[in-house]
């Protein structure tokens, strides 16, 4: 007689079918997490809210001294935002339910999730490509060892870093690889070769042309701009150029400045600050045009600089994912973003974005590639330095 009896296993509980939609849909968001979620019509009656905001004053203008400043009245505006609801449904017939293949109530759950959660994203997608970036210019430089500890808090999902703190990230355990970028080559003259795209670059001891240093016993006494430990191209491997042709590091000498990037360490060289100065191996090709008017130089790069070194080859800088991260625990997720960097790099814009860090595109990651660069930091170590 019990087999005739119907069970409520055996029939879709719409209650319950519709809290797990819902407790699914968070999970397959992408986009909104990215926004601010504005709950003030939650459980209040009506359908739009009134967001107020400042308008922008506009540009600063040049004032010539003792000259009138221009003041500006502020105003404030009002944006209105209203509900809409999208929806999506299935229907399953009870001979559905029961003879069809698989799990077709456990698939409806996860296909209408799905679904809306495209929806929010698309519409997020929407608006905030209508949004405008605006920086003011009051946040303190990252450092890659606060991007690292970003990583492993799980506050950071993604991070772009150079070799050797990906080296220090993935020893740590917090970060593995999903891109590796890609940068033109150089030939020996150090002139662009464009369309030769390298997964490596070289670093080089750069000296003031007036300075007399030819080798190392010339940096006696002299002064050295680098970068911090961490810095493939600013400190590890031209120390280890040095240590192998040499037997000294960086380390070693006794007027040495550290430097916050690759653009303060120019414009020590260039002013006369620093006679010696380490960094990436086309810097000169890079900066040529802005040496005397941003750096204070008095004649051109190529007459006022030379090189004394050149390293070997270092990997380029790695886009990475954070293991503590939630949403980067998704495979699919992890792909779709490395594809969208990849495509993002083949468009005009893109180009003309990454162009700032010398990239040109980018490639699949791999840990293997970063080995030599583990091996670098231990043989650094090793040596005290």
């Amino acid at each position: 007689m019990s087999d005739f009896i119907t069970k409520l296993s055996e029939l879709i509980d719409p209650e319950v079918m519709g809290d797990m939609v819902s407790a699914r849909i968070p999970k397959k968001l992408r986009v909104a997490p990215f926004a601010k979620i504005d709950d003030t019509l939650q459980g209040v009656p009506g359908d739009t809210i009134t967001v107020p905001a400042y308008t922008y004053i506009g540009d600063a203008s040049d004032v010539a001294e003792g000259g009138e400043v221009a003041i500006e009245k502020m105003t404030t505006s009002t944006r209105k935002a209203t509900i809409k609801k999208a929806m999506k449904g299935i229907g399953l017939t009870d001979e559905a339910v029961l003879s069809g293949y698989g799990n077709p109530v456990g698939e409806a759950n996860t296909q209408l999730a799905q679904a809306i959660a495209a929806k929010v994203d698309n519409d997020c997608m929407d608006a905030l490509q209508t949004a405008s970036l605006i920086y003011d210019g009051s946040q303190a430089q990252i450092s890659y060892n606060a991007i690292v500890e970003a990583m492993e808090s799980g506050t950071v999902d993604v991070g772009i870093m150079p070799p050797a703190t990906y080296a220090q990230a993935r020893e740590m355990g917090v970060a593995k690889a999903i891109l590796s970028t890609t940068l033109n080559d150089y030939d020996e003259n150090e002139q662009l070769m464009p369309g030769v795209p390298v997964g490596s670059f070289k670093a080089e001891v750069l000296v003031r042309a007036d300075s007399g240093i030819t080798g190392y016993e010339g940096l006696a006494g002299k002064t050295i701009a680098y970068l911090g430990a961490s810095s493939a191209s600013g400190y590890i491997y031209p120390s280890l150029w040095l240590q192998e042709h040499y037997g000294k590091t960086i380390a070693d000498l006794d007027h040495v400045v550290q430097s916050d990037s690759h653009s303060t360490s120019l414009a020590r060289l260039a002013t006369g600050q620093a006679d010696v100065m380490v960094s990436f191996g086309h810097i000169r090709i890079k900066n040529a045009p802005n040496w005397q008017e941003k750096f204070g130089g008095t004649a051109p790069m190529v007459e006022q600089t030379g090189v004394i070194g050149v390293t070997e080859g270092i990997y380029n800088d790695m886009i990475a994912y954070s293991k503590h991260s939630d949403l980067m625990a998704d495979e699919a997720f992890r792909k779709a973003l490395g594809e969208a960097f990849i495509e993002i790099a083949q468009t005009d814009e893109g180009k003309q974005i990454i162009s700032v860090f010398s990239q040109v595109g980018y490639t699949w990651g791999k840990d293997s590639d970063y080995d030599g660069e583990r091996d670098a930091q231990a043989m650094l170590k090793s040596a005290g330095k």
